[in-house]
This record gives structure tokens, C-alpha cells and sequence, in this order.
């Protein structure tokens, strides 16, 4: 009964690479009953040297509204003291009571929902990345720092427009609402009004638009990042 009325969220890792795979390590989380999907590429597997990849992961949980949970993984040593250093957010910043639970690295049967958030991710990233190397007529490295915004875009998009056999997004899901906002396609050139524009007294012939490319939304606000 315990584990039906509480939420189940599961996270693993995931390689995005081109060719040398361990250069885009990305951690990957999905709540069960939304399949709200979170992607972000980290410096490398683990926490040691940075405690951005454990932050990053529990604000991301955080906005789930979930109070308790489940958090899920494999016993993969690096995936488990990520989970456990995100753990520690929630519970300090969010106020969340975590339960671990954890299944064997290799039976993909116990870790079906996640194993497939990591497919879809993958799939997502690499129409992507196909649609921006045609838009520039060029290949980008690996290692590019738009990578990191790509692939956080791309559970973003997963998580407002992928629907499920109930005809219901997992936004729609959390929500009880469709997700309804302009969108560009990621990096795009767009115009862009910097946010302290409207308050600066500026000479009245300067330009209050900018150019810029389009990287994505804040997932708690909205907001839009441009670059």
C-alpha cells in the first residue's frame, strides 16, 4: 500500500555523445505518474568537484510538488551518491521526505521507466541536433556548450508535448493543464528586449531589441533563455 500511494521518481544516467561517448554524461529523471521528464548534462559521473549535478537534479524534482517520494535508481556506485546528494536538497532546500529504492544495473525490466525516458531522450536529442547542424550547415563539437542547453531543452519539450495513450502530456498530467506558450525552435536567431531595457532611461533612437538564439525555458517560470 505504501508504495502505491507514494510517487516514484527514477533517475540514471546517460551518454550523448558523438563518437568519445563519456563526453556528454547527462542525468536523467522521470516522475512515474506524469512521465515529466528532466534531462541535464553534468561535468561527469559522480559529484566529486561540483555539486551543481545533485542541485540541479533536486530542483528539478522539486518542481514535481511531490512532499515524499521514492527516488529510484540503479546500484550503480556514481548513480547513488548523486541520488544521495540530491536527496540532501530536497529534504535541506524543499522540505521533501525521500525514500531510496534500488534495482540491479542490469535487468532493464525493473528500471522499464526510466530505461525508456532515456531513449526518448536520446531520440529527441538527436533530432535536434539534426535539425540544427542542417539550420547552420555545420557539425558542432561534442563538447560545444549548447549542448548543455540542447539537451535540458529537449526533456523540456518531451514533457510538454509528448502524448500519451490517455491523449493527456505529462504536463497535462501534473498540471491539469495543456502547456500553452509561444515557442521558437531551439537555436533559432530571434529579437529579444533585454530585461532591464523597459527601466533603463535610454537615448530614445538606441535600439531596445537584440539579436540573439533561442536555448529554451525555465522550467518553474517560464522564462526564456537566450544567448
Amino acid at each position: 500500500e505504501l508504495a502505491r500511494s507514494v510517487p516514484h521518481v527514477s533517475m540514471i544516467y546517460s551518454f550523448l555523445g558523438h563518437n568519445d561517448e563519456s563526453k556528454l554524461p547527462a542525468a536523467l529523471v522521470r516522475d512515474h505518474a506524469s512521465r515529466t521528464t528532466f534531462s541535464h548534462v553534468v561535468p561527469c559521473k559522480g559529484v566529486e568537484g561540483s555539486t551543481y549535478p545533485a542541485r540541479q537534479v533536486a530542483y528539478s524534482i522539486s518542481q514535481l510538488g511531490h512532499k515524499k517520494l521514492i527516488l529510484k535508481s540503479d546500484n550503480e556506485p556514481s548513480i547513488l551518491a548523486l541520488k544521495s546528494e540530491a536527496a540532501e536538497f530536497l529534504r535541506k532546500d524543499y522540505g521533501c521526505e525521500v525514500i531510496f529504492e534500488e534495482s540491479p544495473v542490469e535487468p532493464h525490466e525493473s528500471n522499464g521507466v526510466i530505461e525508456n525516458a532515456a531513449g526518448q531522450v536520446a531520440g529527441q536529442v538527436r533530432t535536434m541536433n539534426d535539425q540544427l547542424q542542417r539550420d547552420y550547415a555545420s557539425t558542432f563539437p561534442t563538447g560545444h556548450p549548447l549542448y548543455a542547453w540542447l539537451v535540458n531543452h529537449a526533456g523540456f519539450l518531451i514533457s510538454r508535448f509528448q502524448v500519451g495513450v490517455d491523449g493527456k502530456t505529462p504536463y497535462q498530467r501534473l498540471k491539469g493543464k495543456a502547456w500553452k506558450r509561444p515557442l521558437a525552435k531551439f537555436g533559432e536567431c530571434v529579437h529579444y528586449m533585454p530585461i532591464d531595457t523597459a527601466k533603463a532611461h535610454m537615448n530614445k533612437l538606441a535600439a531596445r531589441w537584440r539579436d540573439g538564439i533561442f536555448l529554451g525555458l525555465r522550467d518553474s517560470s517560464n522564462e526564456y533563455f537566450v544567448g
